[in-house]
């Protein structure tokens, strides 16, 4: 049940578009079907850019430094910015491709390089390692990214900050069908998880209900 009133015309909601400015879009409380009357815009399970222009004019809000940060996390997943790693020992890396990952950060862990942590992927590149993470096309990763993001905006999930931005990115592009050649976690803190595949069961029914 939404949070302020509302009229009923041939059994569908009317609501005033002072009332949504104020507490937010009656999708928010379950609400699917309706109208906006004290304005010209009208909207039937409006899509994803419509919601977009919606809640900018509604509120201010800075998801750019939220969007180039992702772009860091995916370029650090397929091979950025290469560093000079001489320094490092990767001599005793377990090649396997359900291990590597894992072996790779042990190592840095031990070398006292957790910096190195998220550029896992460019260091195997850097070693010479074959196999990579591969996708046809990133542009609908970023799109998808870009959707979630206003969504959180958009929404009290009693928290301040966006979810862990790694498991989002590789649950996009699980989403999205990358090869991922050799086996790269989710997450490592088991206990964060369930909390985390909750929220992105919900991003994903959002993505689903706004697919295009």
């Amino acid at each position: 049940m939404t949070p302020y009133k509302y009229l009923y015309i041939d059994e569908v909601p009317y609501y005033s578009l002072t009332d949504i400015n104020d507490y937010g879009k009656p999708e928010l409380y379950g609400v699917d079907e309706y109208y906006v009357i004290d304005d010209v815009y009208t909207m039937v399970l409006g899509s994803w850019k419509e919601e977009m222009l919606f809640y900018s004019n509604v509120r201010k809000i800075h998801h750019y430094d939220r969007l180039s940060r992702f772009k860091t996390i995916l370029k650090c997943l397929f091979g950025g910015v290469y560093h000079d790693y001489s320094r490092l020992d990767f001599s005793q890396v377990n090649l396997d491709p359900d291990h590597v990952w894992i072996s790779m950060r042990k190592l840095l862990k031990a070398q006292h390089a957790t910096k190195y942590y998220n550029s896992i992927p460019i260091l195997l590149q850097w070693i010479g390692y074959p196999r990579r993470i591969k996708i046809t096309n990133l542009n609908w990763v970023l799109k998808d990214f870009q959707k979630i993001s206003w969504y959180f905006d958009s929404r009290d999930w009693g928290c301040n900050y966006f979810p862990n931005m790694r498991f989002i990115a590789l649950k996009l592009l699980i989403r999205h069908e990358a090869d991922f050649e050799y086996r790269v976690p989710l997450l490592l803190t088991k206990r964060k998880l369930p909390v985390l595949e909750e929220v992105w069961q919900e991003f994903e029914v959002y993505l689903n209900k706004n697919d295009g």
